[in-house]
Order: structure tokens, then sequence, then C-alpha cells
């Protein structure tokens, strides 16, 4: 039976014992609650030791899983911004011709088939040989009219950079001649946008464990869509806004004495929505 005086000490009675009257100091008591405490907290740190390092190991694993090592990852700030401008240039250079024409419509098809370009790896390259191939004629306007010819099988191609709208997409004028007497002109827009593409840690000819990151940074021309503005048109074209304003067409079918006939008939207003 337990006793418990004025100073708080527990007492120990003799009742149940055969000894003698045995005390117990509240010191003793206390030193063997905080070591409890102690021996307690300990073990609590060791699994939650245990839990954090058991977390990290499956995120790590799951991250390789994906192709991308947390180490690896590059975070949007890190991006640095296309190497463009609001003359549609690629490091100070025009973007080549071709690969405006590579991401249009053929005649023969509707819709899109081709919608975006790495200018990272294509400028410059084989493909899109060569800068020499490139001609640049000043118009009237102040603007370019940037193509490229083939003399021998009489087809050209280009395009004029009519603006930005206020979303930023690009706005392109273009031109195709197959060689016959159709000139077919026609609106592009597009954006140029960073992005960050993928590439092989090592060598799949070693064997073993290979990783596959994105952290290749590039810059990508998207085509946004594209308008038909018909055999030869020739008229006004410019940017107010998000809108386009293309004028009436003032061309050969306007004074062809009524023979054919361009689609832009009257003046025509595109709003370009948000994307």
């Amino acid at each position: 039976m337990a006793v418990r005086d004025d100073r708080s000490d527990v007492k120990q009675t003799t009742a149940g014992f055969r000894g003698p009257l045995m005390v117990q100091s509240l010191t003793s008591a206390k030193s063997k609650f905080l070591s409890l405490n102690i021996d307690a907290s300990v073990h609590l740190i060791t699994t939650m030791k245990v839990f954090l390092s058991t977390v990290i190991s499956s995120l790590t694993l799951l991250s390789c899983i994906h192709g991308v090592p947390s180490s690896d990852k590059i975070s949007s700030s890190e991006i640095r911004s296309p190497q463009t401008s609001e003359k549609f240039e690629y490091n100070g250079e025009p973007i080549h011709p071709s690969i405006i024409q590579d991401l249009t419509t053929w005649l023969s098809d509707t819709g899109d088939q081709i919608v975006a370009i790495n200018l990272t790896d294509s400028m410059g390259s084989n493909r899109y040989c060569c800068e020499s191939d490139v001609t640049i004629r000043q118009l009237e306007n102040g603007r370019q009219y940037i193509y490229i010819a083939n003399d021998d099988e009489r087809t050209s191609f280009g395009y004029t950079h009519i603006g930005q709208i206020d979303s930023g997409i690009h706005v392109l004028s273009i031109s195709d001649w197959g060689g016959g007497s159709g000139v077919f002109k026609g609106l592009m827009l597009v954006s140029l946008k960073n992005e960050l593409g993928g590439q092989l840690k090592g060598s799949l000819g070693e064997g073993g464990i290979e990783t596959f990151t994105f952290d290749q940074q590039r810059v990508v021309i998207k085509k946004l869509g594209e308008l038909g503005l018909g055999d030869r048109y020739d008229g006004d074209l410019h940017i107010e806004g998000n809108t386009i304003m293309i004028s009436e067409d003032q061309g050969w079918f306007s004074v062809s004495g009524g023979l054919g006939g361009g689609p832009i008939k009257n003046p025509v207003q595109v709003h370009v929505g948000d994307r």
C-alpha cells in the first residue's frame, strides 16, 4: 500500500513485506521516468529516420522509372528565352523558308500534318541548308520577302513576317509557286516556344542500365493554323491587337475581266481567340 506524505515522497509500508521498511525517493523516481522518456524519444527518432529513408528511396526509384533522375531535372525558370525577336529571327538569322514550307499543308490535303520543328537543331543543319540558297527581297512597305527558288524546276517558296498579335503569335504571309501559272498565297500562324528535349545519358552499346533524361533546351516553332488567300492574292495585310486585317484582293483576278477570281472579294477581319 502506498502512502503520500506532505513532502510528496512515496513510502512503502511494511504491509505485505517481511523485511524492513523500504523508501523510494522522488529523485530516483524522476530519474527513471526521464530515462524512459529518453529511450522512447530515441526509438521515435530512429523510426522516423527509417520512414524518411524509405520515402526518399521510393521517390528516387519512381523518378528513374520515368527516366528523369531528380538531380537531372530542370525547372521552367532555368530554361533560357528563345533566341528570337519580333523580326522573326533565330540567333540573328532569318528562319529558313524550307522550315516554313515543311509546315504548310499540300494543296491536295486538308488539315495539318507537320505542326512543329526544332529550330535549335534545324537552323544550319544539312536538311535545311544553306544560307546561300536564301534570298531576301526588300518590299516597298518596309517588310522583307524571304524565299528560296529552284531555277531548274522553276519553283519557289517564301514568306513575309506580317507581325505579332497581342498574344505573341506570329503571322506569316506565305507564297508557294510550283512551276505552273498559279502562285498560291496564304497566312500561317506560328509560335516560338522553349521546351526540353530528351537525350540518352550513356550508350546503348555498353549494356547495363542507362537513363533517358529531358534536359536538352531547344526552341520549337509550332504551327497553330493556316488560312488560304487564293491564287495570286495581292492586298494589304496588317495586325491590330488580336485581329488580322485582310483587304480585298487587288491581284490578277481583280483585273482579269471577271475571269476566275480569288476568295477575298471584300475586306475581312480575323479575330484570333485566346489559346
